[in-house]
């Protein structure tokens, strides 16, 4: 017989170690695997890699994963360290709203809570009215995340275009177009209307920013005294910053001219004209560029708000229907709010 009956297992006499691990079976939880055995390091493979009775219990490559609600790779809350991914969670951590799958960390690990401040509120993270950071053109995309004042109250209404009586009162002839100076939009518009205040002339984009309906508010000293009707976006005419009126609206209201200070168009882009009121946007007290929410038929009587886009004409009303203010004198200020 030529059998060969050699033992190639390692260990003591009647204790072998037959997956060759360094230990005999008697102190090995798994004797057929070099890969489980006292001492071993815990990975995640399904297994009981140190013999702890525990199979992936504390494994070094286990990740922590964070309760993502709304899906968008980033998690809030405390995280539960795991081989197996929970149901709807992420290992990426830092969401700024867990209800808004647009709103999370970005690639400048700035966090805004929406993209507007209606975005906010529906998803519940707004509550009170105040500053919130918001990114109008997407994450990573356009313009920096910025700082504006939310209207929660008003169902997450934002303060699109602020402009007061301190600064000079010229070149707003394209106000809405474009960005303009958004760091100064992160106040409480009522208090750019304050003696204390500094000058504001600051808009969002918006021929680009997502709302479906604005209104115009007007405040004197601190306080409002004069808030339009809502306006549904698909009522307006024109672009902001074009040459033109942008809407009438019934019963009067004239709502606002546009453009350079010489542009007239004797009334040939007017719709529902009131009657007494005037036939081009230049003869509105040679308004240039400007608001008017009048609900009077008389020339003027209900003219909010108008300015210049040059050093002439520089007044605005600081009481509706009645009283001028010159600027740059402090004590009036006028909101777009959007939604």
């Amino acid at each position: 017989d030529t059998t060969d009956t050699t033992d190639t297992t390692e260990g003591t006499d009647g204790d072998p170690d037959e997956d060759m691990d360094g230990v005999p079976a008697s102190l090995d939880c798994d004797d057929q695997d070099p890969n489980n055995f006292p001492g071993n390091t815990e990975i995640c493979d399904g297994q009981d890699n140190d013999c702890d009775m525990d199979a992936d219990g504390g494994a070094v490559d286990a990740q922590t994963y964070y309760t993502d609600a709304d899906m968008d790779g980033w998690g809030v809350g405390e995280g539960i360290v795991t081989c197996n991914p929970p149901p709807s969670t992420a290992t990426m951590d830092g969401d700024c709203n867990d209800a808004d799958p647009y709103a999370h960390p970005d690639q400048n690990d700035v966090c805004p809570l929406g993209q507007t401040c209606k975005a906010i509120f529906d998803s519940g993270a707004g509550i009170d009215d105040g500053l919130y950071l918001i990114d109008p053109d997407g994450l990573d995309a356009g313009e920096e995340p910025l700082e504006v004042w939310c209207d929660m109250v008003d169902e997450g209404a934002t303060a699109a275009l602020i402009i007061n009586s301190v600064n000079e009162g010229a070149d707003i002839a394209d106000f809405g177009a474009g960005y303009v100076s958004t760091e100064l939009l992160a106040v409480d518009p009522v208090m750019t209307s304050s003696q204390m205040a500094t000058a504001v002339q600051a808009w969002l984009d918006l021929n680009d920013y997502p709302y479906t309906e604005l209104r115009l508010s007007g405040y004197n000293a601190g306080n409002g005294f004069f808030d339009s009707e809502w306006i549904a976006a698909t009522d307006l005419r024109i672009a902001f910053g074009e040459d033109g009126y942008l809407l009438w609206n019934s019963p009067n209201g004239y709502y606002w001219c546009g453009g350079d200070h010489t542009y007239t168009d004797n009334g040939v882009g007017q719709v529902n004209q009131p009657m007494g009121a005037p036939n081009d946007c230049k003869g509105h007290a040679s308004l240039g560029s400007g608001f008017d929410f009048s609900n009077s038929n008389g020339t003027n009587a209900g003219l909010t708000a108008c300015g210049s886009d040059v050093n002439s004409s520089k007044i605005i009303r600081s009481a509706y229907g009645s009283g001028w203010l010159a600027y740059p004198n402090a004590g009036v200020s006028y909101v777009f709010w959007v939604r």
